[in-house]
């Protein structure tokens, strides 16, 4: 009996973990860029690494982890970074985005609206006031962030 148990304690810790790991690859999803046209997880190069952040253009911890990012622009040059938001209106996300992305070559910056508040079934619910997912080539080995992390953590992870 002990050994039954045993096992099936086992069985849950290992489906635990690949269900973790599975969270954390880049799931498929569909937004829609500030042209209208819908942006899919297709658009991805498997090739990079990718950081996916759910924000919110008046957010202060939005804008501080925008801040820390945008400080370092050399070492997130060949980083996709998509910011997504439930923004409905664009003027907000336009301000966002010239208020931290409109020095230096930011073209690997992209903005998203997730105007049918599709981002947790893709990726997830949590309490967390920031969502910061980290992946790196091949959607592999993505490590999730719930708050603000200095620029370096998230070079670090990806």
């Amino acid at each position: 009996m002990k050994v039954t148990n045993i096992a099936f304690a086992i069985g849950l810790l290992l489906a635990g973990t690949s269900l973790t790991m599975a969270q954390l690859a880049v799931p498929a999803f569909t937004f829609t860029d500030l042209e209208g046209q819908p942006y899919t997880s297709d658009n991805l190069d498997e090739d990079q690494s990718a950081l996916i952040i759910y924000y919110d253009p008046w957010c202060e911890h939005c804008n501080q982890q925008a801040e820390w990012i945008a400080a370092k622009e050399a070492e997130f040059r060949n980083v996709q970074i998509l910011f997504i938001t439930f923004e409905p209106e664009q003027e907000p996300i336009k301000t966002f985005r010239s208020k931290h992305f409109s020095n230096g070559n930011w073209s690997n910056v992209v903005f998203l609206q997730d105007l049918d508040f599709m981002f947790e079934s893709y990726f997830g619910y949590t309490d967390d006031p920031l969502y910061i997912y980290c992946y790196k080539p091949d959607g592999r080995n993505g490590k999730y962030f719930g708050e603000e992390q200095p620029a370096e953590v998230l070079i670090n992870n990806l």
